[in-house]
């Protein structure tokens, strides 16, 4: 199943159910621009597990998410810091987060799976990383990038350009996009994207086939998540 926020429009939760069941998930109470929509803010998918905020955590309990999902202690709030606690990037064994201000269960998990955590400067790691594969990633951060090559990660860095993020001047790459197992699918028309090219063809390299549509434009709906069948 996909992960999106309950206000997502008709036409993008329409795309998503050509790939898989949609499952919608509430808006963050105490985050208050659109941001509060994006699942990025509210969980954290790690192996099995989805890490979630408590508000999201209960939710779930009480709709009988049929996921294992372990509550993380950080409430997210409106102003970043305050945000970020489960806006981590995940490629191969490593977790990309700015590290201070990530939820200490997530750290936690992290440790628990071997993995190595990598403390970057982009708080919104997770929006701003694209993971293709378990040695490859797409991002417009260079902060992320420059780190990512020097752990030999094959990395592609692209333009912030091309991708709608209501109430911002630009979304993220992460953001507007969902891996499925060796499909990445985009939310939106990523041929109109200044990257696009290079994006097919970097995807292309490392196993994965780019899947989109040209009813919309890109957008970046806070990373939706999918969660594998168990």
């Amino acid at each position: 199943m996909i992960l999106i926020n309950e206000f997502t429009p008709d036409n993008v939760v329409s795309f998503f159910e050509k790939y898989d069941r949609v499952y919608k998930i509430p808006t963050l109470k105490q985050i208050k621009d659109s941001t509060a929509r994006h699942p990025d803010l509210a969980c954290c998918l790690l192996g099995k597990e989805l890490i979630a905020s408590p508000e999201l955590f209960y939710f779930l309990k009480k709709e009988k998410f049929p996921f294992k999902t372990i509550k993380g202690l950080a409430i997210p709030k409106s102003k970043y810091p305050s945000d970020i606690a489960y806006n981590a990037a995940i490629v191969g064994s490593f977790l990309f987060c700015k590290k201070r201000y990530t939820d200490p269960v997530l750290l936690q998990k992290a440790s628990d799976a071997k993995m190595t955590v990598i403390d970057v400067k982009q708080g919104y790691s997770k929006c701003s990383v694209a993971a293709i594969s378990s040695n490859a990633l797409i991002t417009s951060d260079r902060g992320i990038y420059k780190q990512a090559t020097e752990l030999g990660i094959d990395a592609l860095e692209v333009t912030p350009n091309g991708i709608l993020l209501d109430g911002y001047a630009h979304g993220f790459i992460g953001g507007c996009c969902v891996k499925k197992e060796k499909k990445i699918i985009f939310a939106g028309d990523l041929s109109r994207h200044p990257d696009f090219d290079r994006i097919t063809t970097f995807c292309k390299e490392h196993g994965t086939i780019t899947e989109y549509t040209e009813a919309f434009q890109l957008t970046d709906l806070g990373s939706p998540v999918f969660i594998p069948d168990i």
